[in-house]
């Protein structure tokens, strides 16, 4: 029940970071906003840390997975933050929901996990609903910026890459300890074009602005990080990406209370069709797997 709950909570969450992302984009720079998003949230954790007199191992061993989950996903958000300056908030989330089919590739090949029948026509089917839920912007696909639809794609890519890479490693980190050194590199990552590409550019400060960067670093980056990072010890990749099919409904909800959109009836029969593909993801395996065999899916090192 715990893990659903926080399963829930972390799709609400990321669901409303799009809005947040758009909003903060009309004052800032985009790589300059998710690197100082990235490092005022790793302060805040690394603060948690050492308030907790916690120690942050040294040990490659220990820091594989995390360290490698931090530059794919520095990667991954500096596309993100890129691409949404040319797309709206709602195209965006329809390309990320590749994230999924990516997550199936890669743990295949990298984390062992097994493609099975069930999980291909569950993703499947969850993706046609997604389609239905945002059939006008589908259509359209190809008539947007081709560099920001481009780089939202590969920015799925490099995000499921990099969490099944900390799948595969572990984390022999703690919790607060592994998502400070993970916020940390991602901070490096996108800093660095940020330095090379925007040092130039100037700020402009409205109130909309700093609460939605305030938001994206404490809810979106902090909150959203350690409840991901606690998910992903405990769910199969594949499974948990499934959030990226969540999302892009809870922005559509989002986008008619805050821009007063029409909701059409395709979203709620397109939600409906999500829900039945996740329920066929999940429902197989609740019932063939034996306990035992659950519990190996914890990441090695896990505290």
């Amino acid at each position: 029940m715990i893990k659903k709950i926080n399963f829930a909570l972390l799709c609400l969450i990321w669901g409303s970071t799009w809005l947040a992302i758009k909003i903060g984009l009309d004052d800032f720079p985009p790589f300059t906003f998710a690197a100082v998003r990235f490092a005022l949230a790793t302060l805040v954790v690394y603060g948690l840390v050492r308030w907790k007199h916690l120690t942050i191992s040294r040990r490659w061993s220990d820091l594989k997975g995390t360290f490698w989950f931090g530059v794919f996903n520095g990667i991954s958000y500096a596309l993100v933050f890129f691409g949404e300056q040319f797309i709206s908030s709602g195209l965006t989330a329809i390309i990320n929901a590749a994230l999924p089919f990516f997550s199936l590739i890669f743990a295949c090949f990298l984390a062992g996990e097994k493609l099975t029948a069930a999980k291909s026509f569950g993703l499947i089917t969850g993706f046609c609903g997604l389609l239905l839920v945002f059939s006008g912007d589908v259509l359209h696909l190809g008539r947007g910026n081709l560099a920001g639809q481009v780089a939202i794609l590969l920015a799925a890519a490099a995000y499921a890459f990099g969490a099944v890479l900390a799948k595969r490693y572990g984390n022999g980190l703690g919790l607060l300890e592994g998502v400070t050194v993970q916020m940390g590199i991602t901070t490096l990552v996108i800093a660095l074009p940020a330095v090379l590409l925007e040092w130039r550019h100037a700020l402009h400060f409205t109130m909309d602005g700093v609460l939605a960067f305030l938001y994206l670093t404490l809810v979106g980056s902090v909150a959203a990080f350690l409840l991901y990072f606690w998910l992903l010890e405990r769910m199969e990749v594949s499974r948990l990406s499934l959030y990226s099919l969540i999302t892009p409904v809870i922005a559509t909800i989002l986008g008619a209370w805050w821009a007063h959109e029409r909701v059409l009836w395709q979203y709620g029969v397109g939600l409906v069709v999500i829900m039945l593909g996740l329920w066929i993801v999940n429902h197989p395996q609740r019932y063939r797997r034996p306990a035992v065999e659950a519990q190996s899916d914890a990441v090695p090192g896990h505290r």
